[in-house]
């Protein structure tokens, strides 16, 4: 699909707490706090409780500013995939094919902003489905999401770039 019901941004996170680098985490959360109009971030994950936890203690913002799923069957963590339009990846060594969590928002057609680190393959680097920021550079990372935000069409690019990365390489 192509996303027609891209209406606007609707930013989703999926993984665990643990994979996730956290001072880039912890400007996702002052980014939401300040940002006008204000964004909701979907974080999927196995417990709500573990990622509240974590927002709480790690990234250290309002809890309103996330919508925590946890412990959700395959078929509706797919749906909450389908109503997302930017899937966020702060991973821990960067987006790498090795994740599951990364493969599940590629196979859902979803542009991503993510982390290049040492786990990073050119494949990825080069699919035209993601920006990309070094793995340290927070406030790039949200320059990266920022313009995602803001480009609906540059979305729908990078949502093709993601459906044909996953079904022609993973």
């Amino acid at each position: 699909g192509d996303r027609r019901d891209d209406t606007g941004a609707r930013l989703v996170l999926f993984g665990q707490p643990a994979a996730m680098h956290e001072p880039t985490m912890a400007a996702i959360g002052a980014w939401l706090s300040r940002r006008e109009p204000a964004l909701r971030l979907v974080w999927i994950s196995r417990s709500a409780d573990e990622m509240r936890e974590y927002w709480r203690t790690r990234v250290r913002q309002a809890e309103t500013l996330v919508d925590f799923q946890g412990g959700l069957e395959p078929d509706v963590v797919s749906a909450r995939l389908l109503t997302a339009t930017i899937g966020v990846a702060p991973y821990v060594n960067g987006v790498s094919t090795r994740r599951t969590t990364l493969m599940a928002l590629m196979q859902h057609g979803l542009p991503i902003a993510g982390l290049d680190g040492v786990a990073t393959s050119e494949l990825l680097r080069s699919s035209g489905a993601m920006r990309l920021s070094r793995e340290g550079e927070p406030e790039a990372f949200l320059r990266a999401l920022e313009t995602l935000v803001a480009d609906r069409n540059g979305r729908a690019a990078m949502s093709r770039a993601a459906e044909r990365l996953y079904h022609e390489h993973l």
